[in-house]
C-alpha cells in the first residue's frame, strides 16, 4: 500500500511539475512580447494564438481542415498498416522473399514521401487518392519492418509444438506467427503514426484546399503566423492525442501489452 501510495504521489509530482512548466513557458513567452523584446508579427503570443484559434473555430475552417486531415490520415494509416503486415509476413517467413521483395522494399524506405507527390499527382491527379497514397507510402515501411522482424524472430519451439498438434497453413499465422509478433507490429504502427502525418503534411501543402498542413501553408503566404502558430500547434497536438488513444484501445483490448521497445527504425 505504502509502495502504491508513493508511485502515485511520484506520477501525481511529475505530472503537477509538467504542468508547471508549460505554463511558466507560457507566462514568459507573453511577457517578451508584451514587452516588445522581440516582434509579435513574426512570433506571436499565446493570447494571440488563442484569439486566431477561436476565429478560425467560428468560421468553421479549423473544423474543415481538421476533418479533411483526419479522413486522409485514417485512410492512408489503415491501408498502409494492411500492406506492412501483408509485406512483413511475407518476407518474415521466406529467406527468398526477404531477399527478393525485401531488397526492394528497403530500396523504396529510403525514398522520402514529399518527394513522390508530382509522381502522384501525374498518375491519380490533385485529389484525396494523391493523399491518401503518400499516407500510406509513409506507414507502410515501419509496419512492414517491424513486423517481418517480428515474424523473423518468434521461436522455432512454438513452431514445433504447434505442427505436432497438426497446425499448418493459415493455422499457423493466425494461432503462431501474428499472436507472437504482435508487439512487434503494434510498434510498427506506432511508428507509423509519426511518419502517417510526416508524409500528411508533404501531401497537403501541395494541390490541396483544405487540411492542417494546408493551413500552415496559406497562412505563411498571405503571412498570417497567428493561424500557421494554430495549425503548427494542432497537428502536433493531433500527433500526441492520436498515439496515446492507439495506446489506450490496445491495451484495453491487449490486457498484457505494455509499451515494449520492438522498434525497428
Amino acid at each position: 500500500m505504502k509502495d502504491f501510495i508513493k508511485s502515485l504521489s511520484s506520477r501525481n509530482y511529475r505530472l503537477i511539475l509538467g504542468w508547471a512548466t508549460l505554463v511558466f513557458i507560457l507566462v514568459l513567452w507573453e511577457m517578451l512580447s508584451r514587452f516588445r523584446l522581440y516582434n509579435p508579427h513574426l512570433f506571436p503570443p499565446p493570447t494571440q494564438i488563442a484569439q486566431a484559434y477561436f476565429d478560425m473555430i467560428n468560421s468553421g475552417e479549423w473544423i474543415r481542415d481538421l476533418s479533411s486531415s483526419l479522413y486522409r490520415f485514417g485512410m492512408g494509416f489503415l491501408l498502409g498498416n494492411a500492406l506492412g503486415v501483408l509485406f512483413g509476413v511475407i518476407t518474415g517467413r521466406s529467406q527468398m522473399a526477404r531477399a527478393t521483395l525485401g531488397s526492394v522494399l528497403n530500396y523504396l524506405r529510403s525514398t522520402p514521401s514529399v518527394a513522390l507527390i508530382p509522381l502522384a499527382i501525374v498518375w491519380v491527379g490533385i485529389g484525396e487518392v494523391e493523399k491518401i497514397f503518400i499516407v500510406t507510402w509513409g506507414v507502410t515501411f515501419p509496419v512492414w519492418l517491424n513486423t517481418s522482424s517480428g515474424i523473423a524472430e518468434v521461436e522455432q519451439e512454438y513452431i514445433r509444438a504447434a505442427q505436432s498438434l497438426g497446425v499448418k497453413g493459415w493455422r499457423m499465422y493466425r494461432e503462431v506467427y501474428l499472436p507472437r509478433a504482435l508487439p512487434f507490429i503494434i510498434a510498427g504502427a506506432r511508428m507509423g503514426i509519426a511518419t502517417a502525418f510526416f508524409a500528411l503534411a508533404a501531401a497537403e501543402m501541395s494541390g490541396a484546399y483544405s487540411g492542417i498542413a494546408y493551413r500552415i501553408f496559406y497562412s505563411h503566404q498571405i503571412f498570417r503566423t497567428d493561424k500557421m502558430m494554430v495549425a503548427i500547434l494542432s497537428i502536433g497536438l493531433l500527433g500526441i492525442i492520436i498515439d496515446r488513444l492507439f495506446v489506450f484501445i490496445i491495451q484495453k483490448i491487449l490486457p498484457w501489452w505494455r509499451e515494449e521497445a520492438h522498434v525497428k527504425a
